[in-house]
């Protein structure tokens, strides 16, 4: 029964049957009309997800066994979510006081000042950033900064996954040492997607036409329905779009309504470290 069920989910992680979104170039009438920092949270956000309060970071909890148990066994599965939605919640407003110390709003303020993608005008799109925090099946936790950028006609996403994991202990006791880590590598990631959205905009950030299967802890790090191990997603026909000795970056089509810890995080334009793969294959 086991195997069948993970086989399921492999099938449907790697087939492609959850409803994706292409990611696109920035488009002309975006560079137009520009950009606004927004402190707010993406919509939709996804499921099994939750808010630090008053924060930009979003916790993507591993999935407890007991709750594996209640979403498997559950013949209504909407009050199974709602059981894990109120566990992860109140998890994330235990860790509110600690994580309102570190802004990434104010940060990606100073680093995209003087951005000619910056607008005021009225019809701005609101470029919103936030952080994942990613907690994997090996105890890790594994955060990556997100700018994200809502309109009507286009969506667009661009991540940056940060160098540093963290034990759970870590994270619960946000120590200084470790806020200061953070900050530092939130600043970087800012500079790092401010080059990669204004060489978008520019129509520079292109490959060879290249595709590749790849698999990260960052975009799903904890086991699927407790089955599948998070080492056997995979996500295919990314766009390559530059490789470096020691990263890559990709563009992904994804689900942006798929459970956070079975691909929501996958759609939009990643920059990795080759050490943050643990599937990386050219398949085309």
């Amino acid at each position: 029964m086991k195997s069948l069920i993970s086989v399921f989910f492999l099938s449907l992680m790697l087939t492609g049957c959850m409803s994706v979104r292409e990611s696109t170039p920035i488009r002309d009438s975006v560079k137009a009309r520009g950009m606004v920092l927004t402190r707010a949270l993406p919509s939709p956000m996804p499921a099994r997800a939750a808010t630090i309060p008053d924060s930009q970071f979003i916790l993507v909890n591993a999935q407890s066994g007991a709750l594996e148990v209640v979403d498997f066994f559950n013949p209504i599965p909407f009050v199974a979510g709602m059981a894990t939605d109120a566990f992860n919640q109140r998890r994330a407003d235990g860790y509110k006081s600690r994580y309102a110390q570190i802004d990434p709003y104010l940060i990606a303020s100073a680093r995209l000042a003087g951005s000619p993608l910056l607008g005021s005008g009225a019809d701005a799109l609101p470029l919103k950033p936030v952080v994942y925090m990613v907690e994997g099946s090996d105890g890790r936790w594994r955060l990556s900064l997100s700018f994200r950028v809502e309109g009507a006609d286009w969506l667009g996403r661009y991540m940056y996954h940060m160098v540093t994991t963290y034990t759970t202990d870590e994270i619960r006791a946000a120590a200084p040492a470790t806020l200061d880590t953070m900050r530092r590598e939130l600043e970087a990631g800012s500079d790092m997607l401010r080059q990669l959205m204004e060489r978008d905009a520019r129509n520079e950030l292109k490959g060879d036409g290249t595709r590749v299967e790849f698999g990260s802890y960052h975009v799903v790090g904890s086991n699927v329905v407790g089955l599948l191990p998070a080492s056997l997603i995979r996500f295919k026909n990314a766009e390559l779009l530059e490789e470096g000795a020691d990263y890559v970056i990709l563009r992904s089509r994804g689900d942006l309504h798929a459970d956070a810890l079975n691909g929501a995080l996958a759609f939009g334009v990643h920059y990795f470290r080759k050490d943050q793969l643990h599937d990386f294959k050219k398949t085309g």
